[in-house]
């Protein structure tokens, strides 16, 4: 069984990319953390970005779904089926593990970070601990049928995993696609992709409204909490306005940038 090699070998993917783009398009100048002064003009081929975006999302995971069972442990399987033949590992109770695949039924394709394998697990025995108190703000809105769920960036009829009705709520994962986001719904216990112009957002009666203030250049968008120009999915200026989502953290807070309509983390020193 194959180590999941791009959280191993996510310091390697990373140095290889930057230092091949470098050689083609000069980096941005810093005005200050986060803060650029100007923006980096390069485009990677589809696969290169794919494999930076895991890397750098899995190098810092926070595991949202864990393991619970009444007794004894959940097994670890090469193969979606109850086999004690295809046993590699052995999971408790509080072990943690990251959805890779949540297309089967019964079974999801994970990585355990304990044991640092892959494989399959019932899904019936992993509990979600992810989403902070802002997560489902968002809302599906279709003005007939339904929106598809999909295992892919595509729009065909053999990658539909699910249903989503207007009303839905969804929990937004991953939204630096222009067209495609992944997301996660609590109604059918999957992950997929969906077209986010069927998305709405809900604000709460309490959110937060900050203005961005930069005295040059712009505040980065981004899909981790770290400095990073690989994580990069949005450019804010000042006058723009964000919605706070999360400010839990010291230095990067979670907003949803209406202007974008996208969601990510911002240095919180840029919002006024």
């Amino acid at each position: 069984m194959k180590k999941k090699w791009y959280v191993n070998s996510t310091a390697v993917i990373r140095t290889l990319l930057i230092s091949a783009a470098v050689l083609t398009f000069s980096a941005p100048v810093v005005q200050g953390k986060d803060c650029y002064a100007g923006s980096v003009s390069a485009v990677l081929e589809d696969v290169e970005e794919d494999v930076l975006s895991a890397s750098v999302s899995n190098a810092s995971l926070e595991y949202e779904w864990t393991v619970k069972v009444d007794k004894g442990y959940l097994a670890l399987r090469t193969e979606k089926i109850y086999d004690a033949a295809n046993e590699i590992g052995e999971l408790y109770t509080g072990d943690e593990v990251e959805i890779l695949n949540s297309s089967d039924s019964q079974y999801w394709y994970v990585y355990a970070p304990s044991l640092n394998k892959n494989g399959y697990v019932n899904k019936d025995y992993l509990l979600y601990n992810g989403g902070s108190k802002y997560s489902y703000n968002w809302s599906v809105k279709v003005d007939k049928g339904y929106l598809a769920l999909r295992t892919d960036k595509a729009y065909d009829s053999a990658n539909e995993i699910g249903e989503l009705y207007t009303g839905d709520v969804v929990e937004i994962k991953k939204s630096s696609d222009s067209k495609y986001w992944y997301v996660y719904v609590p109604s059918l216990e999957k992950f997929g992709y969906v077209d986010k112009e069927y998305l709405k957002y809900n604000a709460g009666k309490d959110t937060v409204t900050k203005t961005v203030s930069v005295a040059k250049g712009y505040l980065a968008l981004r899909t981790a909490k770290a400095y990073d120009t690989a994580n990069e999915i949005g450019e804010l200026y000042t006058g723009d306005e964000v919605e706070v989502l999360d400010s839990d953290g010291k230095e990067y807070w979670y907003v949803y940038v209406p202007s974008l309509n996208k969601v990510g983390y911002v240095n919180k020193d840029y919002l006024y």
